[in-house]
């Protein structure tokens, strides 16, 4: 049996059908419209009528036939999922068609029926309807073709932040690696009930790294996984590394992606409190405001930092919150002489807004 290039074959239609029922594809329909009527008034031809009544005439038929066919897919979308991908396009430019067919009649009906005088009366109705038809199958078209476009692009470009944000976290420092082995080791002797909690937070903090591209965990256990990792730390740099939590103002139910913050705690001691011979303290901290809530991760460091610390943790800290969350988080720094400081602002849910 002879089979169509790959070219010729229609993706799923989940992969290319719009969200009929979203503000975002309502507003682009309208606005597809209206630039449609602007330029059918504007072009060259026929100017005895009114331009402003042109406007206004087809600014009302074509947002009716417009927000009657969006309408109508909206709730036709649930079967038109269930369909192949070309029964599914098919049905679709059926679908508008038939519903701007409908409406362009209707609507050249009442005008001539009520005298109104709306439309042109050298226009036959005919040649009224079916360009009616043809201007939205067309458009139709392509607005199919640019959604479809759109969301390939944007699959594309997740697909490959998400790879890289992977490829970033589901890694723990070799360093730390090694460090909290020599740990073990030295504890093994000493007090082999602490090594064998040693082991089990360092084996919880794979887990983690492992589960990375799992899309979200409480964020009481991202804090319960930093908590694991100075745990390990502290047993290597003993009172060097002194931390201070204050994080009771963090919703412990609010998901986020896993290993968010985690690797900012280990700058925080990688790059702030290893290098000072004294040490420091780490301040792990929340606040609450309106509509967000803030993580802060404070730490001292040396007046001369070493070079390229910090930058590809955060780059991939804010990678990952541009993926999970958009524009309603982001990642601050606070960096002068001797001090660094990260917050990481989230959106507050709703749930939580409520009992502030």
């Amino acid at each position: 049996m002879p089979r169509f290039p790959d070219r010729l074959r229609l993706p799923p239609t989940d992969a290319w059908l719009p969200q009929f029922c979203q503000a975002p594809t309502v507003y682009s329909a309208m606005l597809l419209a209206q630039v449609v009527v602007v330029i059918a008034t504007f072009a060259p031809g026929d100017s005895s009528g009114s331009w402003w009544l042109a406007l206004g005439t087809g600014t009302v038929l074509a947002q009716w036939i417009t927000l009657s066919i969006i309408a109508l897919l909206c709730l036709l979308r649930s079967r038109l999922l269930r369909l192949p991908g070309g029964i599914a396009l098919a049905a679709v430019v059926a679908l508008a068609a038939v519903s701007a067919w409908l409406m362009a009649s209707v609507g050249y009906t009442a005008d001539h029926a009520l005298d109104w005088g709306l439309l042109s009366p050298q226009q036959g109705r005919d040649h009224f309807v079916f360009g009616i038809v043809a201007i939205v199958v067309l458009m139709a078209a392509l607005g199919l073709r640019y959604g479809y476009v759109h969301v390939q692009w944007r699959l594309q470009v997740e697909a490959q932040a998400r790879s890289e944000v992977d490829a970033l976290t589901a890694r723990i420092r070799p360093h730390f690696l090694f460090n909290s082995m020599n740990t073990i080791a030295g504890l093994i002797h000493e007090d082999a009930d602490v090594a064998e909690q040693v082991i089990e937070d360092l084996s919880d903090l794979f887990r983690a790294a492992l589960a990375a591209g799992e899309r979200t965990h409480p964020l009481a256990r991202e804090l319960e996984l930093c908590r694991r990792y100075l745990a390990i730390e502290a047993l290597r740099l003993g009172e060097r590394l002194r931390i201070e939590w204050d994080v009771d103002a963090a919703p412990g139910d609010f998901l986020l992606p896993p290993l968010l913050l985690q690797p900012l705690v280990e700058n925080a001691v990688y790059h702030g409190i290893q290098p000072l011979p004294e040490g420091g303290v780490l301040r792990v901290s929340a606040t609450r405001q309106a509509h967000r809530f803030s993580i802060r991760i404070e730490n001292p460091r040396p007046l001369q930092p070493r070079p390229g610390g910090h930058g590809m943790a955060q780059e991939n800290v804010r990678r990952r919150l541009h993926l999970a969350f958009a524009t309603r988080a982001s990642l601050e720094v606070d960096e002068r002489a001797g001090y660094y400081g990260v917050t990481v602002h989230f959106p507050l849910p709703a749930s939580s807004e409520s009992r502030t």
